[in-house]
């Protein structure tokens, strides 16, 4: 049994603390300055995800990574080390309560393209462990500020919920093989096509303020997913989860239709639709994929057969 760490995994512990600043750093240059919450949250999803994909002796050493780049963004952003380490903690909590539970439930193979590892990230590490991180989070913020608690735990809630639904099930979703395969595609460039045209479509979509067109992003994904498979699906989804976090704390988006709407009536409304489309398009595509995966393993066992009869 291995103990010490290797090469490559001192690596990935580095990218881990390296992507969770920088997710950190994103999160409050995007949000912060609309209340004291960021309502996009990138660390704890992508610690999480990168748990179910690691060995569980790997976990300690993520985890500080994850823990000190918490503590580093808020230190960075102006905090105090006290509220610093107490807010990375609050954070920590449901990371490790999501993978811990996952991977008791689930065993150490997290595979998206089961639909019950699928629903069980849905159940525990998107609805079940931000209560965790609500709770401790609200509570330092409340004694450090004196603010409601009330409100301060349904922002922080909603907010881990959304970013570890939309940017956790991304990261999970993304494969270096399943990058590559577009090349195998028969609809690869069609493909390519709407991927190139996601973008500045969902640019136009969110940064204005006149029409609610959110709706046209659901056939632009949907064609990435079925063309291109579930990874460019979610480095899709990604970039438009962001675009869209973007648009609405600068006052656009599909939300500013909304009549006297607050800032946090407009985030809630952001929140909900990008989680909708979620909920959509990640169970389909992941059907898609079991079904990809199962007419290969149809095309073998006939190959392998037609080979014996020869």
């Amino acid at each position: 049994m291995r103990s010490a760490l290797s090469r490559s995994d001192i690596l990935k512990v580095i990218g881990t603390a390296l992507a969770c600043f920088a997710g950190a750093l994103l999160g409050i240059y995007l949000t912060r300055e609309a209340g004291n919450i960021a309502v996009l949250w990138p660390p704890n999803a992508i610690l999480i995800a990168v748990l179910l994909r690691s060995e569980t002796r790997l976990w300690p050493a993520c985890l500080v990574a994850g823990y000190l780049a918490n503590f580093g963004a808020d230190i960075v952003y102006g905090d105090t080390v006290l509220l610093s380490a107490g807010l990375a903690a609050s954070n920590l909590s449901e990371v490790v309560v999501a993978a811990l539970l996952l991977r008791l439930r689930l065993g150490a193979a997290f595979e998206t393209s089961r639909s019950l590892h699928l629903t069980s990230f849905f159940a525990v590490a998107v609805v079940a462990a931000p209560l965790v991180g609500a709770s401790l989070g609200a509570s330092v913020l409340s004694l450090a500020f004196g603010l409601d608690y009330a409100s301060v735990w349904l922002t922080w809630y909603l907010a881990d919920a959304f970013s570890i639904l939309c940017i956790g099930t991304c990261c999970l979703l993304v494969s270096w093989q399943g990058l590559m395969d577009v090349r195998k595609r028969p609809g690869g460039i069609a493909g390519v096509a709407a991927l190139l045209l996601a973008l500045p479509l969902s640019y136009a979509i969110f940064f204005q303020t006149q029409l609610p067109l959110f709706f046209l992003v659901f056939p632009i994904i949907l064609v990435v997913v079925f063309l291109l498979g579930l990874s460019w699906g979610a480095v899709t989804m990604l970039s438009i989860t962001v675009i869209a976090t973007a648009a609405t704390v600068t006052g656009h988006g599909p939300g500013s239709v909304i009549p006297d709407a607050e800032m946090t009536d407009r985030l809630a409304f952001m929140q909900f639709a990008i989680g909708a489309m979620m909920l959509t398009v990640v169970p389909l595509g992941a059907m898609f994929q079991a079904r990809e995966k199962d007419m290969e393993r149809v095309k073998a066992a006939k190959a392998e057969a037609e080979r014996s009869n020869a």
